[in-house]
């Protein structure tokens, strides 16, 4: 009885460790933020096959510009310099930021 009680006692202590080692590790890539905001996109471009647009919040006290990635390649093209966008987009935990949505305001 005490091996089978030991044994078990190991088996849970192993999984909790390995449950906080692997969860530390996963949590820092999962770690994102969603903000919707109106931008104004002042420019665009392509690198290493990726496309990225720079912006602003045009109600923001300050005029900050930010670099976000665009996923799909027949919106980047649609996109117009100097237009205001409604957007949605993600703050990725590497501090990068992905355009999930962008429309037109109504």
């Amino acid at each position: 009885m005490k091996k089978k009680t030991l044994v078990l006692v190991s088996f849970l202590t192993i999984t909790i460790i390995a449950f906080f080692v692997i969860g530390d590790g996963n949590a820092e890539n999962t770690s994102y933020e969603h903000t919707s905001s109106m931008i104004v996109i002042t420019d665009k471009f392509v690198e290493e096959g990726k496309f990225y647009i720079e912006a602003y919040d045009p109600n923001s006290s300050t005029r900050e510009e930010k670099t976000m990635e665009v996923e799909s390649e027949d919106v980047y093209y649609l996109l117009e310099l100097n237009k205001e966008y409604l957007s949605t987009y993600t703050l990725m935990a590497d501090k990068k930021i992905r355009v999930d949505e962008i429309k037109l305001p109504e």
